[in-house]
């Protein structure tokens, strides 16, 4: 490919590739069309004290957590004097007023078009003869020399990886699935780059069905903002596993899907047992098209909210799983979760929801 058309196609997978986007769109067994979760309006930031949510078809008030997404339609009820922050879509943080409910949408504002592009219908990140890219993957960074990782594949002996953009054709080869990029040109923030890596047998990372996923380093005033926002959260002290959950939050609204993903699988490994920690985890994942591994931590939360137990996390991640597994055709898994995504939304009084799964039915 020319300097030219690799420039073209870098410019032109920018907007696509790094937009906000919360989920993947799927097809499959119990599906007619595709289908999306839109972008959250807000998510809890802080939270001190007890507060309760009530989505758009509930019948009643359930309680909510620090990373709690929330849509146009929901209400928020935080106990008298408790204190609540919403992290917005559109980058601001908003108190919630405390002892009566509050519709989401008059606390953060609703876009007037949706900015969020969806990623396709592409089920990627699962084939385990691939070596797919799992990190840098659909993100902004904050550090210009970035560690890659990707899917160790059975049998391979090398990998040959490549990171070009801009200026930037770096390659280099290793026996390991992972390398720090050590390019003598730097990586300079707002360009965008490609990772590609192949196997001594030629399997390849643009073999995966997902789009062409790389990144871009968050430039200089961007870095000041999240440093003057993880100071504040940081003064707070909320304590484990909210403190975790807030930072994470503060990456997404800068687009850094890394360093949250980072983050939260630091917290799993420091043995941090939250149902909300991997059901977030496994948001991330599902966005950045690394299906497998959302699976794997859906299921763990699904677990936990079902020891706990937590009636919302069980039954939304029940409703992802049923999602996932019948677009990948594993009908006997995506009925038993989608079996429980109905009682769950049942328990919750969310009539809308249960009909529309009992039309997901075969």
């Amino acid at each position: 490919m020319c300097s030219q058309t690799l420039t073209k196609n870098l410019y032109l997978n920018r907007f696509s590739s790094l937009g906000l986007t919360t989920s993947i769109m799927v097809t499959g067994a119990f599906t007619t069309a595709p289908t999306a979760v839109a972008a959250s309006l807000g998510t809890i930031l802080t939270a001190t004290g007890q507060v309760s949510i009530k989505r758009s078809g509930w019948s009643s008030y359930q309680p909510a957590a620090v990373g709690t997404s929330l849509d146009n339609g929901d209400l928020i009820w935080p106990a008298a004097g408790s204190q609540v922050k919403l992290q917005c879509s559109n980058g601001t943080t908003q108190p919630v007023p405390s002892g009566s409910p509050s519709g989401v949408a008059n606390i953060c504002p609703v876009p007037t078009v949706n900015p969020d592009p969806t990623m396709g219908d592409a089920i990627a990140g699962i084939d385990a003869n691939l070596p797919y890219l799992i990190s840098p993957r659909r993100t902004h960074l904050l550090s210009p020399t970035p560690t890659i990782r990707w899917n160790a594949v059975t049998g391979a002996n090398s990998y040959r990886v490549r990171v070009r953009g801009v200026g930037v054709d770096w390659k280099t080869e290793v026996t390991t699935n992972q390398v720090v990029y050590g390019g003598e040109t730097p990586l300079q923030p707002g360009e965008y780059y490609l990772i590609t890596i192949i196997t001594d047998s030629g399997a390849s990372s643009t073999d995966d069905p997902g789009m062409q996923l790389g990144f871009t380093i968050l430039d200089d005033s961007k870095r000041a903002n999240l440093q003057a926002d993880l100071t504040e959260l940081s003064q707070q002290q909320p304590g484990q596993p909210t403190q975790t959950l807030a930072q994470v939050i503060l990456y997404q609204k800068y687009k850094l899907r890394a360093e949250a993903i980072e983050t939260l699988e630091t917290a799993i490994s420091a043995n941090i047992k939250s149902a909300q920690i991997y059901h977030t985890l496994a948001g991330l994942y599902e966005e950045v098209q690394l299906n497998q591994l959302a699976i794997n931590n859906y299921l763990q939360a699904f677990q936990l909210a079902t020891e706990t137990p937590d009636l919302v996390i069980k039954t939304e991640a029940a409703a992802k799983l049923a999602e996932i597994y019948s677009a990948l055709k594993d009908t006997p898994q995506a009925q038993r979760f989608l079996q429980e995504a109905i009682q769950g939304y049942e328990t919750l009084g969310d009539v809308t929801r249960v009909q529309n799964l009992q039309k997901l039915q075969p």
